[in-house]
C-alpha cells in the first residue's frame, strides 16, 4: 500500500529540477543528498521548524513526506503555515518506531522527494536509544547523490556523524503585543544552535501564536 501511494503521488507531482544543491532557509542551508539532524525538547520550535522548511519546498512545487511516529501531525496548522498538502504524503506509524523506519526506508528508496521528515518526536527516550546506528546510515546512503533533504527531528540527537547538519532548538523568549494592562502573546521567539557546523551565534526565529 504504502509502495502504491508513493509511486501515485510521484506520478501526479514529480519533484522539480530545482538546480540549487540545497534548500535556502531562514536559518541557513540544508544540503541536498545529505541528512538534516533537529533536535530540542518539547515546545522550542521543532515544529514550527518543520513546517517552514516544509512550507518552502512544497511552495517550489516540491513534492514532500512526513513519517508521522507519534500521529501528532495537524494538517489545519500545517496549511496555516504555508504547507501546499496536495504535495505531502503523510505515514502515520501508530507510535510505532520500527514502523517509521521501514516507512522511511521505502520512501528514501523509491527516490524523487525533495524533503522527507522522519518525526520521532514524543518516543521514549529509552526505545529511540534501541534503533540500531545502521539505520542512519543505510538512510544516507539511500540519498546520496540525490535532491533529497531528510530531516530527522526527535527530543534528542540520534544519528551520530550521519548528519550533515545538526541544529537544536531552544527557548528563547515570548513576544508580547497590546498595553501594559492588557499584554497579549504575539509570538514565540525561538533559538536556533547550529551544532554541525558549528557556528558561534544562534538563530532567532519567531512563531505567531495561534492562540
Amino acid at each position: 500500500m504504502a509502495n502504491i501511494a508513493v509511486a501515485t503521488l510521484l506520478d501526479k507531482f514529480p519533484v522539480s529540477a530545482n538546480p540549487k544543491d540545497f534548500i535556502n532557509t531562514s536559518f541557513g542551508e540544508l544540503p541536498r543528498g545529505t541528512i538534516t539532524e533537529i533536535s530540542g525538547v518539547r515546545s522550542t520550535g521543532r515544529t514550527a521548524l518543520i513546517h517552514s522548511i516544509l512550507a518552502l519546498a512544497t511552495t517550489q512545487e516540491e513534492t514532500c513526506a512526513v513519517i508521522d511516529c507519534a500521529d501528532t501531525f495537524d494538517p489545519a496548522s500545517a496549511t496555516k503555515n504555508g504547507i501546499h498538502l496536495e504535495r505531502l504524503l503523510w505515514v502515520r506509524c501508530g507510535t510505532r518506531p520500527e514502523r517509521a523506519m521501514k516507512a522511511a526506508d521505502w520512501i528514501l528508496h523509491a527516490g524523487g522527494f525533495g524533503v522527507v521528515v522522519l518525526d520521532l518526536c514524543g518516543i521514549a527516550p529509552e526505545i529511540l536509544r534501541r534503533i540500531p546506528l545502521s539505520w542512519w546510515y543505510r538512510f544516507r546512503r539511500a540519498i546520496e547523490n540525490t535532491r533529497t533533504v531528510l530531516a530527522i527531528v526527535a527530543d534528542q540527537p540520534l544519528t551520530g556523524s550521519c548528519a550533515a547538519r545538526v541544529l537544536v532548538t531552544e527557548r528563547a523568549r515570548p513576544i508580547w503585543s497590546g498595553s501594559k494592562l492588557v499584554p497579549l502573546l504575539a509570538a514565540f521567539e525561538m533559538k536556533i544552535v547550529s551544532r554541525k557546523p558549528a557556528q558561534a551565534a544562534p538563530t532567532l526565529i519567531s512563531a505567531k501564536h495561534a492562540g
